[in-house]
């Protein structure tokens, strides 16, 4: 991962960073100021941000189970002094998984998906359920309330 994608994760509001293949790149990060390609694959990007922090992802991932009890799918807390969670959803066109730092975005049902809504110009259709998301987006606020006290 080069130095200026990782710049960006850490200075700018990160809303998701999600797969995204069109020959030269294989992922897209989604931030406040638009978004940013990268050639690395999506849980390298997110493995490298959880290093930047001070843990690898299974750290985190590990550290969600025990804290929570969640077994499949547990929300990771990136950054304790930045309280920053991250949440894994499938994406809908590809078998990789998204994974959505912002937890501030909306939830519009679909016919075969749900779709995530940052602003008008960010949408994300996953392959989840309305309910399904709100609940990892609860599980999401749930570890940072734990954390944070």
């Amino acid at each position: 991962m080069c130095f200026e994608e990782m710049k960006i994760l850490k200075e700018h509001a990160c809303h998701a960073i999600a797969p995204y293949y069109n020959g030269m790149h294989s992922s897209i990060i989604y931030t406040d100021q638009g978004h940013v390609f990268s050639k690395e694959p999506v849980q390298k990007i997110i493995e490298n941000l959880c290093l930047e922090y001070g843990s690898t992802l299974l750290g985190r991932l590990h550290a969600s189970r025990e804290m929570l009890g969640y077994i499949k799918n547990p929300p990771i807390l990136i950054s304790e002094s930045l309280p920053r969670v991250a949440i894994q959803a499938p994406c809908y066109y590809t078998k990789e998984t998204i994974w959505i730092i912002d937890l501030n975005f909306k939830i519009k049902n679909a016919t075969y998906f749900s779709e995530i809504i940052f602003n008008p110009q960010i949408k994300l259709p996953i392959d989840l359920s309305l309910e399904a998301i709100r609940q990892r987006k609860l599980k999401g606020f749930e570890l940072l309330v734990k954390f944070m006290l």
